[in-house]
């Protein structure tokens, strides 16, 4: 990097080609996305409808373990899969040609005071711009932000707009989708909550405004207990909910039968997998520890005991027995309870599972994963 006054896309895309990874692996085919309110926003686009309401933002907020981030890496395939039967040509054309830019506030690139410092909208473009042209070289995040900072006399510069624009730039396509996944948004929500809102309202603003050149969906996804609307606090761009419930028996049966392992003649697979209750996590554990067994030889007792150390190592369930000690209470005691907003919200994001009480209209029973309690 040089020193400029003045930062445009055109220097920042000079500044940063020759950082620029040399190869990008696209994720692999699989799974389907409902594309509503992203063609409902795609047309509220091109009739240059700033409206914040034909905006809503796609939220995943979910329990941890539950998948969100392999959503998150498959959405483009996912939405490419949708669009092939779309009678609209035009966004089937821009769906196919779509760039996915995935970034965190986890791993390598984990929100920190630095984030709350440059504020929302500046940690996410950096991230955004590291992401695209600098990952996967020896310069890593912090290395990255810490250049911006000593190099140029206003971080603010860098602000999301000008961050795409720096990317449609080096697309060079008249019209260009970008799918910008978020993941780990509940890291900087917990860091910093004015943070968080600055960075939710910088996607908000950019989605509603009209640029011919650029369509973006933005994508959040976090580990999140509370009502979704609780976290969206305050901002003027409304969350769209994107559900993401447990699997079914047959599915997690389906799973087994591909894995090669006899789901069907050996009752024990059967049992455990009602304990597993459909966590996408728990039962990845699960088959990679059954795996360590010669097939008719499984400890399954074992089995599970190595799943509950390996869930207990990566993920901590002490806030939602926090947040939910009523809920779970329920479970246990096999109490039917009234259908309301809360619990529906646990169902959409891959907590709970809701079986009808066919004697009480409006009631219902609640099963959570064993593995959680």
């Amino acid at each position: 990097f040089s020193q400029k006054y003045i930062v445009t896309p055109e220097y920042i895309l000079s500044c940063v080609q020759k950082y620029r990874r040399s190869t990008y692996e696209s994720p692999p085919k699989n799974g389907t996305l409902n594309t509503n309110g992203v063609k409902k926003r795609y047309y509220a686009f091109l009739n240059k409808i700033i409206d914040h309401n034909f905006h809503p933002i796609p939220f995943i907020a979910a329990g941890p373990g539950t998948g969100k981030t392999r959503v998150l890496e498959e959405s483009l395939n996912m939405m490419q899969q949708c669009a092939e039967n779309d009678s609209d040509s035009d966004l089937k054309e821009l769906v196919n040609n779509a760039v996915l830019i995935y970034v965190t506030y986890g791993n390598a690139s984990a929100a920190s005071l630095t984030d709350r410092n440059i504020g929302g909208e500046i940690s996410l473009s950096l991230r955004i711009l590291h992401q695209y042209f600098v990952e996967g070289s020896h310069l890593n995040f912090c290395d990255f932000v810490m250049i911006i900072q000593n190099t140029f006399l206003n971080i603010a510069d860098f602000n999301l707009n000008r961050v795409l624009s720096t990317i449609i730039l080096d697309i060079n396509k008249k019209k260009v989708m970008i799918i910008n996944c978020i993941d780990e948004i509940n890291k900087i929500y917990e860091l910093d909550n004015s943070t968080f809102k600055d960075m939710v309202n910088a996607i908000g603003s950019h989605c509603c405004t009209s640029n011919d050149s650029m369509f973006y969906v933005p994508f959040l996804a976090g580990t999140i207990y509370k009502p979704l609307h609780q976290i969206v606090t305050k901002s003027m761009h409304p969350p769209l909910p994107i559900p993401l419930p447990l699997l079914g028996i047959d599915h997690m049966l389906e799973i087994g039968r591909r894995l090669q392992f006899p789901v069907d003649t050996n009752y024990h697979f059967h049992r455990y997998l009602g304990d597993v209750s459909g966590h996408c996590r728990t039962l990845e554990f699960f088959y990679q520890q059954c795996s360590d067994f010669i097939v008719n030889t499984i400890d399954f007792l074992q089995v599970m005991t190595d799943v509950r150390i390996l869930l207990s190592e990566r993920y901590t369930f002490e806030e939602f027995v926090h947040d939910n000690s009523d809920i779970i209470a329920g479970c246990l005691l096999d109490e039917a309870m009234i259908l309301n907003d809360r619990i529906k919200e646990l169902k959409q994001y891959g907590i709970v599972i809701l079986e009808e009480d066919y004697n009480q209209s409006k009631r219902v029973y609640l099963r959570l994963p064993y593995i959680m309690l």
